[in-house]
């Protein structure tokens, strides 16, 4: 793919000056449908590559891109002389192991080799399927493949696709979303089902009382709330810094006895599975919570060396900036009930409002955007609302899930129902 490959890019190691040199390429392939006012409007193809290079250099860090692959020299050259200025210090890049733990179901050759006709007559098809009105959507598929090698010995590759679907449907009065991404094919209209399925139930709509209510989070409500207010907590950079709520709890219950969070990089399937991380570093499972206590948080290698522990693969990033962290697959853990023995309650699938929450507290005040209240046996549509609270006592008063297991982006839950919070009409 774009001509990278490992040749080409070994030739970066014969720079001098450096003490260890790290090199990361990604090549991609995408195409993007977009949709509006019930057609595709928009068809994009792309094809491109990027490459990033570390060096180390008296334990200081130098970093710089290129898109270029006959550039390579000149690229590592400035990294070597970047380092000489840098503020940021490293110890040394991951060594090379024996092995490398395996994933699978990360690759299907038909999200990017199918016919582009082929699949614009499929999204058109599935538009036209449908009673309601497709106000926007899109269609997105990838294909990528990860180069990572460094002087220490480690050099890997790996081939990863993605594709995601969304759409927003609309009967005149009220609109609803839904969305899918998965590393594997699947059909765009069990997507736009979803939407349909919430305007159905969407139809019959109810005002309800402020107050303390028992509330069921949908995966997809679940990932929008905790992506971000959550995950950042876990970060380890956030966490040294003073940036996380969770700053000194290590080792503290901190949420409900009946939660268990885990880092799977190794998940079949996961949105973010992959073998090895940005640095190299092998791909593991992490527990984060074990009933209700703080476990451990997410390292890349600089942080970890910090702490004096291991990186637990979790570095991330593009070619073009330097290695952050992120979650590969969390999944949530509880116990297992039917909703059908809850009396009352508000279901919610998707709120709006979480880039104004307070990240550092976890104080949150959310749009219910996509809710319904069970009422008498009856479920109807919440006019309005707003979901009020804080991220730790959300978590505290977790209950038990309901459900099947589902991935939602890159967290792997079922609804999940949590007591006492606070809805504000």
């Amino acid at each position: 793919m774009s001509g990278i490959d490992f040749k080409s890019l070994r030739n970066a190691f014969e720079v001098k000056g450096y003490d260890q040199l790290e090199i990361y390429a990604l090549s991609g392939k995408s195409k993007k449908m977009d949709v509006s006012d019930n057609r595709v409007d928009a068809v994009n193809l792309e094809e491109d590559y990027s490459i990033g290079i570390r060096a180390l250099v008296d334990n200081k860090i130098g970093f710089t891109t290129t898109d270029t692959i006959d550039d390579i020299i000149n690229t590592a050259e400035k990294a070597v002389k970047l380092a000489d200025l840098s503020q940021s210090t490293m110890f040394s890049f991951p060594l090379k192991k024996n092995s490398f733990n395996k994933v699978g179901g990360i690759y299907d050759r038909s999200i990017i080799e199918d016919q582009i006709d082929s699949q614009v007559n499929a999204l058109g098809e599935c538009i036209d399927s449908t009673e309601y009105d497709v106000v926007d959507g899109n269609l997105s598929l990838n294909s990528s493949e990860m180069f990572l090698l460094n002087s220490c010995g480690i050099e890997r590759k790996e081939k990863k696709t993605i594709k995601s679907v969304n759409f927003s449907l609309t009967d005149g009065n009220i609109t609803r979303f839904s969305s899918k991404t998965r590393t594997k094919n699947f059909r765009n209209k069990e997507v736009l089902e979803k939407s349909e399925d919430l305007l159905r139930r969407s139809e019959q709509r109810k005002n309800i009382d402020s107050g303390s209510k028992t509330v069921v989070l949908t995966p997809h409500a679940q990932r929008q709330i905790f992506s971000g207010l959550l995950f950042p907590a876990f970060n380890a950079d956030n966490v040294q810094r003073g940036k996380s709520f969770l700053d000194g709890k290590k080792g503290e219950e901190v949420f409900s006895d009946s939660l268990s969070i885990t880092d799977n990089g190794l998940m079949e399937g996961g949105v973010g599975t992959k073998s090895f991380d940005r640095e190299g570093t092998s791909s593991q499972k992490t527990e984060l919570v074990e009933k209700g206590v703080v476990k451990n948080f997410l390292y890349d290698v600089r942080r970890a060396e910090k702490d004096g522990v291991e990186s637990t693969g979790n570095a991330s990033g593009s070619p073009s900036s330097s290695p952050g962290i992120s979650p590969t697959n969390m999944v949530f853990d509880g116990e297992k009930q039917s909703l059908d023995g809850l009396e009352d309650y508000v279901l919610i699938d998707s709120v709006s409002g979480v880039h104004t929450a307070d990240v550092e507290s976890g104080d949150y005040s959310l749009n219910i955007l996509c809710g319904f209240i069970k009422d008498e046996g009856r479920e109807y549509g919440i006019k309005s609302g707003m979901l009020v609270g804080n991220i730790v006592s959300l978590l505290k008063n977790f209950s038990h899930m309901a459900g099947d297991k589902e991935k939602s982006g890159r967290l792997v839950t079922s609804k999940a129902v949590f007591e006492d919070q606070n809805i504000v009409v």
